[in-house]
C-alpha cells in the first residue's frame, strides 16, 4: 500500500475544493497510559470559498462540499475499503473534543454536545457550521453505510476524475513547480492521456 500517495491525492482533491487541510494531525493523550490517535487529514471549507479566474472558473464537487456554512472534516482515508480508525469511535477517549478544541470554533461549553453526535452519527450540522467524518478509500463500506447512513464515503476513482479535469481544463499554461512531487508527477502522467484506472493503479503503487 502506498498511504502517502492517497493521502496526497485526497489532499489534492480537497485542495481544489477550497479546503484548509492538516496531514496526519495527532491526538495527544490525556494519560501516559492512553495511546496517541491520529487523523489521516483534518479540513475546514468557508461557505464563501471560491477560485474564479477572469477567463475560467474552477468547479467544485458537489458530492463533497456543503456550500452554505463552515464545514469541518476528519477524514480517514484507506487505499481499499472505506473504514474508520476504532479511537475515534471510543468517546471516553475525548478525541473529537480535542480536534474540536483545536479547531477553536466553537465555545468549551458547546464541544461535548457537538462531539456526542459526531461520535453517535458521524455528522453533526447547525444552520451556520457541520463537524462531519468523511472516509476517503476505493470501495464502499456497506456495513458503514448502514450504521451510519448520513456519513460520506468518497471513492477513489471520482476523485481521480476530478482532480484530473481540475488540472486539464483552464490552466494548461501555468507553472506547477512549487507544487509536491506527486502532483507534478501526476501531472506529468496526465498528459500521456492513461485511463483513470491507470492513475489509480500509479497512486497505490508502492513507492
Amino acid at each position: 500500500m502506498s498511504a502517502n500517495r492517497v493521502e496526497k491525492l485526497i489532499y489534492w482533491y480537497l485542495r481544489f475544493n477550497g479546503y484548509l487541510t492538516v496531514e496526519n494531525f495527532i491526538v495527544h493523550p490525556n494519560f501516559k497510559r492512553d495511546p496517541e490517535a491520529e487523523a489521516d487529514i483534518l479540513a475546514v471549507r468557508f461557505p464563501l470559498s471560491a477560485e474564479d479566474p477572469r477567463r475560467f472558473t474552477f468547479g467544485r464537487d458537489s458530492n463533497l462540499i456543503i456550500p452554505d456554512r463552515i464545514d469541518f472534516i476528519i477524514g480517514e482515508v484507506k487505499s481499499s475499503r472505506c473504514d474508520i480508525n476504532p479511537s475515534w469511535s471510543e468517546p471516553d477517549r475525548e478525541n473529537i473534543q480535542y480536534a474540536l478544541r483545536w479547531l477553536g470554533y466553537w465555545p468549551e461549553g458547546e464541544i461535548d454536545a457537538i462531539s456526542r453526535a459526531v461520535y453517535n452519527q458521524k455528522v453533526w450540522a447547525s444552520d451556520s457550521a457541520s463537524v462531519r467524518f468523511v472516509c476517503f478509500g476505493m470501495e464502499e463500506n456497506l456495513e458503514l453505510r448502514q450504521k451510519y447512513p448520513s456519513m460520506k464515503q468518497i471513492l477513489l476513482v471520482p476523485m481521480m476524475n476530478f482532480v484530473r479535469n481540475r488540472l486539464t481544463i483552464g490552466c494548461l499554461k501555468l507553472h506547477r513547480k512549487n507544487w509536491d512531487s506527486y502532483i507534478q508527477n501526476l501531472v506529468e502522467l496526465i498528459s500521456h492521456r492513461p485511463e483513470t484506472e491507470e492513475l489509480i493503479a500509479w497512486t497505490l503503487q508502492k513507492e
